[in-house]
């Protein structure tokens, strides 16, 4: 990977001359720029390669993004399914000092201490929400 944009540049230049693709000195530019903007997910060679068979000729970074996430697709993490405390009281539609009661009295969705924050699980906030709704049906 080149470590500045003058290098990136010659890379652009040189890869392009090789396909045969003819560009001028500011749309190579725009591409650098495009690129270190938000498709790093993929070498520069290959942004190079999508963003130049566009027809328009036009610099197409979310054309690059869209191929990156097909290509690398990003594997869900289940820690990005945790909420925090305020994130928790505001998915419930409560205050947050309405949720700490709830903690104090063990009325609250399950959760964990992970370091110093209690987290909570989506599904498990979900499924209290729908407890709470199945036991004010059958009530």
């Amino acid at each position: 990977m080149p470590e500045t944009e003058n290098e990136m540049f010659r890379m652009a230049r040189d890869e392009l001359d090789r396909l045969g693709i003819p560009a001028s000195h500011n749309k190579i530019w725009r591409s650098v720029h495009a690129y270190k903007a938000g498709a790093e997910e993929i070498s520069f060679l290959a942004y190079l390669r999508i963003t130049y068979k566009d027809p328009t000729g036009e610099t197409a970074a979310t054309n690059v993004q869209q191929e990156a996430a097909r290509r690398f697709p990003k594997k869900r993490s289940p820690l990005m399914d945790l909420l925090t405390t305020d994130e928790t009281a505001e998915f419930l539609h409560v205050p947050l000092a309405t949720l700490r009661h709830f903690i104090a009295t063990s009325q609250a969705p399950p959760s964990a201490k992970i370091g110093r924050r209690r987290m909570f699980r989506k599904a498990d906030c979900e499924a209290w929400v729908q407890s709470k709704f199945d036991a004010s049906s059958a009530a």
